[in-house]
């Protein structure tokens, strides 16, 4: 970045970068939630209180007229239903099955999954080097579904928690291609808050489900954990990703969601948590696959 940037892209620089740090710290305060807490419940809690949050204020700042557009609101509905109620089932399941980092890793392999969606579903062109890019994604992930085993692999022996967060990712880059048609005549902020807010809403005729006690409503650690997940990690993130998008453009911006993993194999390092060989090969083939996807 030379003397030249604008101030304005230096602050989206600098948003977007806290955005992957706390999105990196979503995964260790998810892991803490559910092992307290169902993943119904922890979902339920988390975006109760982020939906409610972004509601006021888009309030605030725009006033409800979105809601007046029934269009709006179906779009709304069905990317609440992919971007936060389904993809927040199968992470909060798989992250009780599996590590942090491998589930930001795998989450990392989310461009690559939304260019091959958008190629089917929307007719959207894939270059060479982006076919190379989803390869080496979808290669990445193999390695760390599989541990890096290739007997593991030949019998399909393959991590059921790693598994589902790979299915969460899918939903994430469904709800991302949805949100394009949602937001087309509302901003980001309204879109996102809506989107939030009725996905929320469906996880409580699940909570049945859920039938054993909730030892959970009186750990202070469990709501610390909801509390960073619900206010840093979704409300707060929410907001300056959409700064640094509306700033800098989506696919630039896109390119800050590399970070996630390396921060989450950073904080594992703090907590004295070495990755693995096969965690080391799979953020390589990634990130690689991220590299190539998006490169213009």
């Amino acid at each position: 970045m030379n003397a030249e940037t604008p101030a304005s892209h230096r602050l989206s620089v600098v948003l977007l970068t806290l955005c992957a740090l706390l999105w990196a710290g979503s995964f260790y305060a998810g892991k803490a939630a559910v092992n307290l807490a169902a993943p119904i419940e922890v979902s339920l809690v988390r975006f109760g209180i982020a939906g409610s949050v972004l509601m006021l204020w888009l309030y605030y700042r725009e006033g409800f007229g979105a809601l007046r557009n029934a269009t709006f609101l179906r779009r709304a509905f069905v990317s609440g239903f992919f971007g936060v109620t389904l993809y927040n089932l199968f992470f909060y399941y798989g992250l009780r099955d599996t590590s942090p980092v491998n589930g930001s890793l795998i989450v990392a392999a989310n461009p690559a999954i939304t260019a091959l969606l958008s190629r089917f579903w929307k007719g959207e062109t894939i270059r060479p080097l982006g076919w190379l890019g989803v390869l080496l994604s979808f290669a990445g992930v193999l390695t760390i579904v599989t541990r890096g085993s290739l007997e593991a692999l030949l019998h399909l022996q393959l991590a059921v928690g790693d598994l589902m967060i790979l299915v969460s990712s899918t939903c994430w880059a469904i709800y991302s291609i949805l949100n394009r048609a949602a937001g087309a005549n509302a901003s980001s902020l309204a879109i996102t808050a809506v989107s939030m807010a009725l996905g929320a809403a469906l996880f409580l005729p699940l909570l049945p489900l859920e039938s054993h006690p909730a030892p959970w409503l009186d750990s202070l650690e469990f709501w610390g954990a909801a509390l960073y997940l619900a206010i840093f990690g979704s409300a707060l993130a929410f907001v300056w990703w959409g700064h640094g998008v509306r700033d800098l453009g989506a696919p630039r911006a896109a390119i800050f969601i590399n970070l996630v993993p390396v921060f989450a194999m950073l904080i594992a390092a703090l907590l004295g948590q070495t990755p693995t060989p096969a965690q080391w090969a799979g953020a390589a083939l990634i990130l690689s696959g991220v590299y190539c996807t998006t490169r213009r």
